[in-house]
């Protein structure tokens, strides 16, 4: 038995407010490591905005919010979070079911905020109960298929963009679909994109100081701009100080009229622009009928109680929190559930690569508290949900970064980036947005240690690889890591029960082998080897093994005497196990059976109590801690004892109103 001392890590509590204090002593080193991890940031983040179908703001809300807040409250020192691309795959699934239940973005901004920020609450709470330390047990296989199949979705995804057009709604609409942009390539779009891969690929090779993300995006916007390339462009993004989105925003009512909405026209003052930056309205009216006059709505920016609006004018409140539909929480909840499971697992594999680098020990719980904070920050002002970027923190980490006040610098960098960066975002292409997340979904997929040792690891590793990379592409997130951990699950139960029927045995101890034999049961090899069984168990004896144990059972000799049941290596027994064990023991008791168990262990001991095994069925006298001690009743009590227990075993069943005549374990 081995002791583990406790470390100073493991007795934290989840949270300390001393620990929200920063570490000044290495401030030069976390200035360079946060500003490289935010220039690394800044493309990653509206790539991954306009992959969510947000838009590119929605990506820089979250790389700012995230990291700021889950640098201040997590629990690795040196970690840069922000939207990453599975969180990102995964939003865009919300964002769309949002969209095609309201009709727009607008109108289904309330579902899409309200599970953000019940996704971040997820976080917090699993951090408070510390289930952190329970997603290791999440088998290799399931998270190499489902990182593979996020890496492929991102891939797919951008294959229109980069060749010029417009993506598909889902996987499948790509494949099949894929034809349309092939006829009308758009080789503008495709030589930018390829230009930006290029550099993303080369330029390290010429120095590492600076991103070479960043280098492809300026490049690459700035051809597309002095050679007026005909190319889809991401178009504004807000800048200034962002809002709070949890109340929605008015639009006018869907029954409006044109009459009504010649009136509102008139009523507008002339310095009042009604299309552009500022302007009141997001629509040109002169391009919008009666039918589609919904989607006319105000400019969030300008005050709600405009003065100057009749009051005929009938506006609704649209994609706040209490505009939610009630029979939508299920779904919210589900989708919530699974960014807060894939955020977690993301940043704790992040967190152990960390630790890796720096030989330092991160505290779990408080990591998965500090997302949860800065996704429901994020949430609040209508930015993407994240989680720890494995590449960003190793960039801060060689930059010198040591402490969190690096992951706030970063933060930092990108809100001041924001606060004049969307009349230059504009400018940038489609295509090379696409191009860099072609790149970072390449780098998703697991192949040096997935894909490329398919043929070299067991058979069903390979299996559930496959089939959780598949659902992932073609079917439901969320299916495919349950789907991938149940059959992990199986298979490893199989193999558990195969290993367990290898280590054990039940013969006739005359017809064993001498090499065959325990130690100690050599002593009794010559004297009792006509007249007793032994039947070695290996393992643990669990639901999986149930069926073999009865059918050992089932192959004793009918003239058996005595069977004694050697457990020291069984350290553990599950509720299938000890019912399989009672009948089994009832059934040789009824035939006059002797059943001596020794060597064991606490846990199957205490179960076999509870169930009344013990004392009712094998007394404690049948008990024995070492196999000597067995030995030594054989020699005292074997001659005419097989009589009398099988009549004090019909007696007691009698007596009992046939209680044991009732087990019926399958």
């Amino acid at each position: 038995m081995s002791i583990t001392k406790k470390t100073k890590s493991d007795t934290k509590t989840p949270f300390s407010f001393k620990e929200m204090f920063f570490d000044f002593k290495h401030i030069k080193g976390d200035v360079f490591g946060g500003i490289t991890a935010g220039i690394v940031a800044l493309p990653l983040a509206l790539a991954f905005g306009v992959q969510s179908g947000m838009g590119p703001i929605a990506g820089l809300y979250g790389a700012m919010m995230l990291g700021v807040f889950a640098a201040i409250f997590g629990g690795t020192a040196t970690q840069i979070s922000g939207p990453t691309g599975p969180m990102t795959v995964v939003s865009a699934v919300v964002i769309a079911t949002a969209i095609e239940i309201s009709g727009s973005l607008q109108a289904g901004m309330g579902i899409i905020i309200a599970t953000f920020l019940l996704a971040g609450g997820f976080q917090i709470l699993l951090g408070l109960v510390k289930v952190g330390k329970y997603i290791k047990y999440i088998p290799y296989p399931v998270l190499s298929g489902f990182m593979t199949g996020i890496g492929i979705i991102i891939i797919l995804y951008q294959l229109y963009p980069f060749m010029g057009h417009k993506s598909a709604k889902n996987t499948i609409g790509i494949i099949t679909q894929i034809s349309e942009p092939l006829s009308a390539l758009n080789w503008m779009a495709i030589g930018l994109g390829g230009l930006t891969m290029a550099i993303i690929y080369l330029f390290p090779r010429i120095t590492k100081a600076v991103p070479s993300t960043l280098v492809a995006l300026l490049v690459a916007t700035l051809v597309a701009y002095f050679f007026h390339m005909d190319i889809p462009l991401i178009g504004d993004i807000p800048s200034g100080f962002p809002s709070l989105k949890i109340g929605g925003e008015l639009m006018l009512d869907p029954s409006t009229t044109w009459t009504t909405v010649g009136s509102l026209m008139s009523a507008i003052p002339p310095d009042i622009p009604l299309v552009g930056p500022g302007a009141l309205l997001s629509v040109n009216p002169s391009a919008i009928d009666s039918v589609t006059s919904q989607i006319i709505q105000y400019n969030p920016d300008l005050p709600l109680n405009i003065p100057f609006i009749p009051s005929d004018i009938p506006l609704v409140r649209t994609g706040g929190l209490l505009s939610i539909d009630s029979s939508l929480t299920w779904m919210i909840i589900q989708f919530a559930a699974t960014i807060a499971a894939l955020g977690a697992i993301d940043s704790l594999l992040t967190s152990v690569i960390a630790d890796n680098i720096t030989k330092t020990k991160h505290n779990s719980h408080r990591e998965l508290i500090g997302q949860g904070i800065g996704n429901v920050a994020s949430g609040l002002i209508g930015g993407l949900p994240g989680a720890g970027a494995t590449m960003r923190t190793i960039v801060n980490v060689h930059a010198g970064g040591k402490t969190r006040l690096s992951g706030l610098i970063h933060g930092l960098l990108l809100f001041t980036i924001l606060l004049g960066l969307g009349k230059y975002a504009s400018y940038i292409p489609m295509c090379v947005l696409a191009g860099i997340l072609i790149t970072v979904g390449i780098g998703i997929v697991d192949y040096h240690k997935g894909l490329r040792h398919l043929f070299n690891v067991p058979r069903a590793d390979t299996v559930i690889l496959i089939i959780v990379m598949a659902i992932t592409v073609f079917g439901n997130l969320i299916h495919a890591v349950g789907v991938g951990v149940v059959l992990a699950c199986v298979l490893f139960m199989k193999k558990a029960s195969d290993l367990a029927e290898l280590g054990t045995t039940v013969t006739p101890l005359g017809s064993s082998r001498e090499e065959e034999l325990w130690e100690d049961e050599k002593s009794v090899y010559d004297e009792y080897r006509d007249k007793i069984y032994i039947k070695h168990m290996s393992g643990p004896m669990f639901f999986g093994f149930t069926s073999r144990f009865q059918e050992l059972i089932n192959e004793l000799d009918p003239g058996i005497k005595v069977l004694i049941i050697r457990m020291r290596e069984v350290p553990y027994i599950d509720q299938s196990g000890v019912f399989v064990l009672e009948e089994a023991v009832l059934e040789l008791r009824m035939k006059g059976v002797i059943v001596l168990m020794t060597g064991v262990q606490p846990q199957p001991l205490d179960m076999m109590k509870k169930i009344d095994i013990i004392p009712e069925l094998i007394t404690e006298e049948f008990l024995f801690k070492e196999f000597n001690d067995c030995e030594l009743w054989l020699k005292y009590n074997l001659k005419n004892i097989s009589e009398r227990l099988k009549k004090n075993t019909e007696s007691a069943n009698t007596a009992k109103g046939g209680k044991w005549d009732s087990l019926n374990i399958d």
